[in-house]
């Protein structure tokens, strides 16, 4: 709804589904904004250079995925997994999350494939991943880590805001959102 709302009411095009340069060309961006896209992605080097050749020279990519290094995470991973138990949309969850990211590891993948860095930090979301409410016992017994990492800023989201060189850009990048 809310991407037909966009296309026919702002007249703003907009792109669902599985992206691809060639999905949209002619067509190239100034601004590509993908939020918990690229932990579903199977390939992430493939998918930032699809994303770089559906972009203008200097545009601006800004990335939003779980942070892999957050409290709940980690604590998801340390009590959770290694008793078979998986909580719904742990950060990773296979096979709906198929990567974690830290700041780290967003910078290293953005840079390695041509990215310049304008910014890379952690954000304090308290519900957790993508919106869903606290209905399973895991998360509600999550809930005071969720709450710390939201009033003390550590971060249970990384945000990465990149761009694409000015000149010379010669690799490629795109965004898709699985649902």
């Amino acid at each position: 709804k809310a991407c037909h709302y966009v296309r026919e009411t702002l007249d703003i095009p907009v792109f669902e589904g599985a992206f691809s340069a060639e999905l949209v060309a002619p067509a190239r961006f100034d601004v590509i904004l993908a939020c918990h896209v690229l932990e579903h992605v199977d390939d992430p080097h493939a998918f930032v250079r699809e994303i770089m050749a559906a972009c203008n020279p200097g545009a601006v990519v800004i990335v939003v995925s779980p942070h892999d290094a957050s409290l709940t995470a980690r604590l998801k991973r340390r009590l959770f997994y290694p008793a078979g138990v998986t909580l719904e949309y742990g950060h990773l969850h296979y096979p709906m999350h198929l990567q974690g990211y830290t700041k780290a590891s967003l910078k290293t993948l953005f840079i390695s494939e041509g990215y310049e860095l304008l910014e890379c930090t952690t954000l304090a979301k308290l519900q957790p991943a993508y919106g869903h409410k606290f209905s399973g016992w895991g998360e509600r017994a999550l809930l005071p880590l969720y709450l710390l990492e939201y009033l003390t800023a550590l971060g249970n989201l990384v945000c990465g805001c990149f761009r694409v060189p000015r000149t010379g850009a010669s690799r490629v990048m795109a965004s898709a959102e699985k649902r």
